[in-house]
């Protein structure tokens, strides 16, 4: 269990692999992610910035992630549900242009979104503050990966034992402080977590600027 997610943080500094040195940039999943972001950078003395995926929710079912999508399109499908619930891909491209549709209108509150192509050749650490179901970090990794990332790594205080298998499956390292099999949601490791408003990410990301001057 996590005070808040500055605990979190510190303690998933502890559980970072060597290899971490080695990356160029700290990239947060807005908004939840960005204070554990900041630390991490911090302790690494990297630069931190954002990216911005969402999840593809279920009709009825918000917080069921059929998949989720990226700034420039790059989605992925939870196969298995999909077919499950027996939706065609019209209904997913529907879907998915819907959740992009909000994404694009949200990715400019905080600052011009990450220009991709920076990120080539480069080392890069996804950040987020707890996975379900990996679907969110699963679509950034494919992003960061499209733009010809060199190394990528994924840290986040917890994960259940599912998600951290998928995502160990797509990057180079993968680091948590926890992999519980019982996992049922990220928000009940946390004594304190609270929702982050879009003031408090701006004032992070002058933070994590400042640190860099």
């Amino acid at each position: 269990m996590f005070a808040d997610r500055l605990d979190a943080a510190r303690k998933l500094t502890e559980k970072l692999p060597p290899q971490a040195k080695d990356m160029d940039i700290v990239l947060a999943i807005p908004r939840g992610a960005v204070e554990i972001g900041l630390v991490l950078a911090q302790h690494l003395a990297l630069p931190l910035d954002l990216l911005h995926v969402a999840k593809i929710g279920t009709p009825g079912q918000e917080e069921l992630a059929l998949g989720a999508v990226a700034t420039d399109g790059t989605a992925w499908y939870n196969q298995d549900l999909v077919v499950q619930l027996d939706i065609s891909p019209a209904q997913m491209e529907q879907f998915k242009e819907q959740t992009l549709d909000r994404l694009q209108m949200r990715m400019y509150r905080y600052r011009p979104p990450l220009d991709m192509a920076s990120l080539r050749d480069k080392g890069v650490l996804l950040v987020d503050d707890g996975v379900a179901t990996g679907a969110t970090l699963l679509a950034a990794a494919k992003v960061a990966k499209a733009a010809g990332v060199a190394h990528l790594g994924i840290a986040v205080p917890v994960a259940s034992a599912q998600a951290a298998e998928l995502l160990s499956d797509n990057c180079d390292f993968f680091a948590a402080v926890a992999t519980p099999r019982d996992f049922m949601a990220v928000g009940q490791y946390y004594r304190s977590f609270p929702q982050v408003e879009d003031e408090m990410v701006r004032q992070l990301l002058n933070q994590a600027q400042d640190k860099q001057k």
